[in-house]
């Protein structure tokens, strides 16, 4: 995750992403959705709209949350980079499937979905960005113009976003994968406080944010049954491609 530092490519930035999240707004707009697919008749319109607040809360945040998270997920990513840290952490793989269950490589890697998906959302702003620049557009750019920066993006890669996006959603219909998921974390926070020396406090509170993104994602689909909640997850896959499909049409 690259840091910008040039105060006007920040600035351009940040208009980006309060752009993008106006079409996020728009998108997961219950009667727009309906115009455009079906939604079967067991995703409500109070689920959608948790989508939307999930989408804004955790996957696109304001810029002043995104340079929290940011900031957060960098010490975060250290230990996914150098699985030696991890294994300090929870011993090695027979001890901690000894101690967390089978469950154990699964649920780990869900603990590292969220910080994925904030990497490719990092990644596509950059394109953006990039796009933005490329064309010399200016604060404030028009609908037509910013939806021509995110069509300069290959499809192929656009898709790819959707599919990481996808699989942090999925990855959050599974109630007893994530209660363990969330076990582990503690567990690893837990060790990390006894070793303040080893363990700086941005290391933690990365983790802890993969928590709250997790924890938020739990609460989401809790009330519905399984079969509901993968269908609400394909729902929002659907919803994204036929976005992508009559924007990439558009300007085709």
């Amino acid at each position: 995750m690259k840091k910008i530092t040039d105060p006007e490519d920040l600035k351009l930035l940040h208009h980006l992403i309060n752009a993008y999240r106006d079409l996020i707004r728009e998108r997961y707009d219950y009667s727009s959705i309906q115009q455009r697919i079906h939604i079967p008749p067991e995703i409500d319109e109070s689920l959608v709209n948790s989508f939307r607040e999930y989408f804004l809360g955790y996957v696109y945040p304001t810029p002043e949350k995104r340079e929290e998270i940011e900031e957060a997920f960098r010490s975060l990513s250290h230990y996914i980079t150098s699985p030696s840290k991890m294994w300090r952490l929870v011993g090695n793989m027979a001890s901690a499937v000894f101690r967390f269950g089978r469950h154990f490589p699964a649920a780990l890697k869900a603990g590292f979905i969220s910080l994925e998906s904030y990497i490719d959302a990092n990644r596509f702003e950059h394109r953006l960005l990039q796009a933005a620049k490329e064309k010399n557009y200016q604060i404030p750019l028009s609908r037509d113009q910013f939806e021509s920066c995110i069509v300069s993006i290959p499809r192929v890669e656009a898709n790819e976003f959707v599919e990481t996006v996808y699989a942090l959603f999925k990855s959050l219909t599974d109630e007893e994968l994530l209660i363990k998921t969330l076990e582990i974390m503690e567990s690893v926070v837990q060790k990390m406080l006894r070793y303040p020396d080893i363990y700086p406090a941005k290391d933690i509170d990365g983790i802890r944010l993969g928590m709250e993104i997790i924890e938020q994602g739990y609460k989401m689909f809790r009330p519905y049954p399984k079969d509901v909640r993968l269908t609400a997850v394909k729902l929002i896959r659907e919803n994204e491609l036929d976005y992508l499909d009559r924007l990439y049409e558009k300007y085709r």
